[in-house]
């Protein structure tokens, strides 16, 4: 990474970009083993740190409405399960990028049937990258949620551009990272892949805070 501007969301926790999809570990019951292996890398993604076996990952998704015919979706960056999903075109918009060892996962989508299948190519990002950069103490709609513990969470109906701060040390290794447990279900981003999207004309509801470097 040589740009130095940073970006930030809460994409693990925005129900703006969730679809109306589900990873087939869901539909096998909350206490099936499936059901908790997805939940166990969702939360190394949002408070661990770091990244999960490819394995713990959904591996199809499905129309979570019996009524309703998903028949395409909408958006090429968006949230299912609280995985960051991508298309075929916005995978490859920035598939060249470092991701801290992580890689895309492919995710066939399928509709309530379970059989018929949904046009395109789909993806999860398991995403590896970790830094520890954040600035709570200099930042602004960051609140600590869990006192006295050196734990925060973004006040995201508040936040605005270059409310977070961030240490240079946000300027160097992967484009995609957490700095968890530190701080909850925000990702941050690179320049480079948040420029990479927007050249590519990603359809997104994704939001992007750019943070103040320190």
């Amino acid at each position: 990474m040589s740009e130095e501007t940073v970006w930030v969301n809460n994409f693990p926790s925005d129900s703006t970009v969730t679809t109306y999809l589900r990873g087939n570990h869901a539909f096998n019951g909350s206490d099936s083993a499936a059901a908790k292996t997805s939940l166990k890398a969702l939360e190394a993604h949002e408070r661990g740190g770091g990244g999960a076996p490819d394995e713990w990952f959904p591996t199809e998704a499905y129309g979570i409405y019996p009524d309703k015919k998903v028949k395409r979706v909408s958006w090429d960056l968006f949230s299912m399960d609280g995985f960051m999903t991508f298309s075929k075109k916005a995978k490859e918009a920035v598939e060249h990028l470092d991701f801290g060892g992580g890689k895309f996962l492919p995710l066939p989508i399928f509709e309530n049937d379970r059989i018929t299948p949904v046009p395109g190519e789909y993806f999860i990002l398991n995403y590896k990258g970790h830094k520890e950069a954040v600035l709570p103490e200099q930042s602004k709609h960051i609140e600590q949620i869990y006192p006295p513990k050196d734990i925060w969470g973004l006040q995201d109906w508040l936040l605005e551009d270059g409310d977070v701060a961030v240490s240079r040390a946000a300027l160097d290794g992967p484009h995609v990272w957490t700095d968890a447990p530190r701080l909850h279900s925000a990702i941050f981003f690179s320049d480079q892949f948040v420029k990479a999207i927007r050249k590519a004309k990603v359809k997104t509801r994704v939001n992007f805070w750019s943070c103040r470097v320190i």
